[in-house]
Formats: C-alpha cells, sequence, structure tokens
C-alpha cells in the first residue's frame, strides 16, 4: 500500500512538472546502490527521452568548467560497488553508457559491509543494540569495535564484489571507478587523520588493483563537512559527489560538492521519474 502510495505521488508530481512547462537543468547528476537491469534501462530511458547525453565523470568534470553549454547531459552514479552492479554490465554495453561505482575498499577484501552485521544485530536481539542509524551517529571509533565484535558473531553471505570482479568491471570502457573511502566511515566523525588515511588509502589501493588513476569520489552516507571537503581536495581528487540534492548551475564552481538525486531501488517507476528530474525531493523535502 505504501509502494502504490508513493507512486500516486510521484505520478502526479511528474504530470504537474510537465504540464507547468518547467525546465530540466542541463545538467543532471543522480545515483542509487544496486538498481536492478529493468531499473537501470528505465533511468536511461528517462534521461534520454528528454535529450540528455549520459556521460562519463571525465566529461562531466571538464563540463562544469565551462561557462554554459547547449546540451544536456546526465551521470549515474552507484555507491558500494554490490555484486549485483556486475549484472548491468550487458546493458550498459547494449546501450552504450557510461557509469560509475564508487568503492569502499574494505568491504572488497571482506565480503560485507558494515552496516549489514548492524542490521543482523537488531534483526536477532531487537532493541538490546542500536539500529544502523544510532550506529552512524557514533564516534568512528566506538563504532569500528561494535562493527568488530559482530562480525565474529555473524556469518553473512558476500554483497560486496570481490577484487576479480572488481577488475573485470575495471576492465569496461563503460565503468569509471571511484573511490568511497576505505571502511565507509561517517567522515566527520573521524579525526583529521582519519580521513586523511581513509581518503589516501582508498585511492592507492584502487589504483594499485586495477593499475588506473582515481580522480573520483563520493562521500559515504552522503556526510561530510568543510575540513573533510578540504581533505578531499588535498587527497588529488578532481570530483567528489555527495547525496544531497540539488541544481547543478554551470559554471559550477564547487567540484567537491556535486549533488546527486537520489533514487530507491525498492520504489516503483513514477517515484523514480520524480526522483530522477528531482521534483520528489524539492516539493516533499526527501534526499
Amino acid at each position: 500500500m505504501k509502494k502504490l502510495l508513493r507512486e500516486i505521488i510521484g505520478f502526479s508530481l511528474v504530470k504537474w512538472f510537465f504540464l507547468s512547462r518547467k525546465k530540466l537543468h542541463p545538467v543532471l547528476s543522480v545515483t542509487c546502490h544496486y538498481p536492478s537491469v529493468d531499473m537501470l534501462r528505465n533511468i536511461i530511458n528517462q534521461l534520454q527521452k528528454h535529450g540528455y547525453r549520459i556521460c562519463s565523470l571525465d566529461t562531466v568534470a571538464d563540463l562544469l568548467q565551462r561557462a554554459s553549454d547547449r546540451e544536456k547531459v546526465a551521470v549515474i552514479t552507484l555507491d558500494d560497488a554490490w555484486n549485483s552492479n556486475l549484472d548491468l554490465l550487458p546493458l550498459l554495453e547494449e546501450r552504450k553508457v557510461p557509469l560509475a561505482i564508487f568503492v569502499p575498499t574494505e568491504p572488497v577484501e571482506a565480503g560485507n559491509f558494515w552496516w549489514e552485521y548492524a542490521r543482523k544485530a537488531v534483526e536477532e536481539n531487537g532493541s538490546e543494540l542500536p539500529d544502523v542509524k544510532a550506529f552512524k551517529n557514533l564516534p568512528d571509533n566506538d563504532r569500528r569495535s561494535m562493527v568488530d565484535m559482530l562480525k565474529n558473531r555473524y556469518s553473512l553471505d558476500r554483497s560486496c564484489v570481490t577484487r576479480q570482479q572488481l577488475q573485470q568491471l575495471s576492465s569496461s570502457p563503460w565503468i569509471t571507478l571511484g573511490s568511497h573511502t576505505v571502511n565507509h566511515p561517517i567522515l566527520h566523525r573521524c579525526s583529521k587523520e582519519q580521513q586523511e588515511r581513509e581518503l589516501i588509502d582508498s585511492k592507492a589501493i584502487l589504483q594499485e588493483w586495477t593499475n588506473s588513476p582515481v580522480r573520483y569520489f563520493a562521500y559515504p552516507n552522503g556526510d561530510y563537512d568543510q575540513e573533510t571537503v578540504a581533505l578531499v581536495q588535498k587527497a588529488g581528487y578532481r570530483l567528489a559527489f555527495t547525496d544531497r540534492h540539488g541544481d547543478i548551475c554551470l559554471p559550477w564552481n564547487k567540484p567537491l560538492e556535486i549533488p546527486r538525486n537520489s533514487l530507491n531501488e525498492h520504489g516503483g517507476y513514477y517515484e523514480n521519474y520524480a526522483k530522477l528530474i528531482g521534483i520528489w525531493q524539492k516539493v516533499l523535502g526527501e534526499n
């Protein structure tokens, strides 16, 4: 019932947006985590229907420096490198569409993301342990200590790509890999030294694994402060992506704070259509 209601809201917002002749911005940045092949196909179709050329991060980095551009361009990014991302490769090759994936390196080696252990603990223990949101609010050292305890307690099926699969993704001409730190911490809850290590080490590890330069970054959970931005710049990243929605107007003078319209893998067609064009976020305030 909740999904149906969100679909009705999404349909209404999309119809209102286009009936009121509102204009789409020349640059669209959209993101999700583990879309199905059908969901990604819908994203591509919707963007191309409205005249967007879907571009690589290299192209977008060059475009953002221009004063204006008549061509409409879009970039699609995925966070975390879930193993289901591999299923998208045939569609990308068929449609000749580039896509970027931001990778935290520790889960590639360990097999799972830290919040999966937190959710597993909550499922089995109810209110005896904090939920995922509460974990995110902990100082990073406390969060890591609790997660290490849970890792010793639970065995989970792998959900992140392996190093071999990551190399397979990297070898595709349609995939750009970027950094998402080592441990996927909430960066502003880390010390300055911890943040620097997360930013520098993840970049070095990915470059070693893929034998390719890593120029792009996405903030884990979308959380950062201005100290983090300065450290991202110091680490040598060309662009950095947030999870905050917003319009990208050219020229864009914040290359390390690029907004993204977040989509919902569990949502329906019209909910995600409204989120893709940004009207859902503007009207309802959801990120």
